[in-house]
């Protein structure tokens, strides 16, 4: 019966816990919420052809194209609404956790994968962007699928179409997000010279090729690149790059499950190496747990597991060292998303470093004994998934109901409307715009709207001064004020003045 059971674990456990992942992340989709950078994804598609939209992005923005050529082409099918654009989001995950299930569990076996499905689809870290308006979910897939790519050439797998596929993918993370081109760039360079490495020196032209492709095929974007450069140097507003131990929070899943990763993923890739090196034996007789240590042993034979774990390891640790070296000598561009490109590395190297341990338990005959540690590890990481997964959920479902509120309130707009808002937080950048596209907006208090408009509606953190509501009674309008109240993430007072 127990090698029953084991045998169903191991043919279908993964399935079935991608499709019950996969399933609640689809849940969240139907939320009316948006913040800032997601309305201005919404906004900056509105009503334009591709032209017109890669224009708005030459002046308006200073990210690369592509996710919103895509949510434009999908929003053209669908229409222009919340859920659809979360749906594409949601849709890049779910093709992230299929090339788990399909690729990966072949490659490395079906825990591994399982471990990426449960930190793709149910972290802190993760769960947010697989639902957000914005193109970190295209990106973590587009590297996903590199690292995959990076992994088969140091294995020795030099077929035309893994130099081929790593190049595209690389170089549509590069028009997707500026860390996807920092990342995606960093590791084609060290996966091509690890590459080299590995041939004894004797295969350079395929990188050289490959990465002169790469940087051909980037050229079209570089112009618009560099002039973005000059407009952050002049409006950036970070002061200081997020701290190392912020990001190393936000890589590794969360404040839950950082301990449990990170310490995985760094134990797991050293034993990796160790045991290669002939430095470190787990293992003795008749399958009894012993641990050795060596010197005179010393050997340099690493499997094809260990050298991709140090490619992705000296990628992830050169892009941190590009973050935080930018933000030293030019502007602090280090914020927490901006090193989401890492994550789908690090989760490679966490698939690829247990795959490693578990071959090598095996052939010390401690496969039972690895088995209940990683079991454990795998449900202690579930249940602290679940809690983030579950906490997520209650602050959108809050966040969408107290928006909604605020929705009835305003009811329909008429045409000779005016939105004024000043100090909430993207209010008048984008998300009045969002919700109300041909309202007029204006950045101030309502003293500011023009003074024929038939009805204002003013946002602010707090209560409007006397002085301010009494300006707008000697215009002739009536005053409603609703306190309290929370639009979207930004909570306000909100004022409606009426003829």
């Amino acid at each position: 019966m127990t090698e029953k059971i084991k045998a169903f674990i191991e043919k279908y456990f993964i399935y079935l816990f991608a499709a019950a992942v996969v399933a609640v992340n689809f849940t969240l989709i139907f939320d009316n919420v948006v913040w800032g950078d997601e309305a201005f994804s919404g906004n900056v598609i509105r009503g334009t052809n591709i032209a017109g939209l890669l224009q708005r992005i030459y002046y308006w923005d200073n990210h690369p194209p592509l996710y919103y050529i895509l949510l434009q082409g999908l929003c053209a099918v669908l229409g222009h609404h919340t859920w659809v654009m979360h749906l594409l989001s949601f849709l890049l995950f779910a093709a992230g956790v299929v090339f788990a299930v399909i690729v990966w569990k072949k490659e490395a076996g079906w825990f591994p994968a399982s471990m990426f499905v449960l930190v793709s689809g149910l972290s802190a870290t993760c769960v947010e962007y697989n639902l957000e308006i914005r193109m970190y979910a295209l990106v973590f897939l587009e590297l996903f699928v590199c690292a995959y790519l990076s992994y088969r050439i140091i294995s020795g797998d030099d077929r035309i179409r893994n130099f081929v596929c790593i190049v595209l993918f690389g170089v549509m993370a590069a028009y997707t997000h500026h860390y996807g081109l920092v990342t995606s760039g960093i590791l084609l360079a060290v996966t091509f010279f690890g590459y080299f490495l590995r041939n004894k020196g004797k295969s350079w032209v395929r990188g050289v090729i490959c990465l002169a492709s790469y940087i051909v095929l980037y050229l079209p974007w570089l112009f618009v690149l560099l002039k973005q450069m000059k407009g952050v140097a002049g409006s950036w507003w970070a002061t200081e790059p997020s701290k190392l131990s912020a990001v190393l929070e936000f890589v590794f899943g969360g404040a839950r499950l950082k301990p449990i990763l990170l310490w995985m993923t760094v134990v797991l890739s050293l034993i990796s190496i160790l045991v290669d090196l002939g430095v470190l034996k787990l293992g003795g007789a008749k399958g009894k747990f012993e641990l050795s240590l060596a010197t005179k042993d010393l050997k340099v034979a690493l499997s094809d597991k260990t050298r991709g774990i140090l490619v992705l390891w000296a990628a992830v640790l050169l892009v941190l060292g590009f973050a935080y070296g930018i933000s030293a000598v030019y502007k602090p561009i280090l914020e927490l998303r901006y090193m989401y490109p890492i994550v789908p590395l690090l989760l490679t190297i966490l698939m690829i470093a247990i795959s490693r341990v578990l071959d090598y338990a095996r052939e010390q005959k401690l496969v039972k004994l690895f088995g209940v540690i990683f079991f454990v590890l795998f449900s202690v990481s579930l249940v602290f998934g679940l809690l983030d997964f579950k906490y997520f959920r209650s602050v959108t479902k809050t966040q969408n109901v107290e928006t909604q509120k605020v929705l009835d309130v305003i009811g329909e707009v008429d045409d000779d409307t005016v939105m004024t808002s000043i100090a909430v937080q993207h209010l008048a950048w984008t998300v009045l715009e969002y919700y109300y596209p041909d309202t007029e907006i204006v950045e101030g208090f309502p003293t500011e709207a023009r003074e024929d408009a038939g009805t204002v509606w003013s946002f602010y953190t707090g209560p409007l001064s006397d002085s301010e509501i009494e300006s707008m009674q000697a215009r002739g309008y009536n005053v409603e004020v609703h306190e309290d109240m929370w639009f979207g993430k930004y909570g306000c007072y909100i004022y409606k003045f009426y003829k």
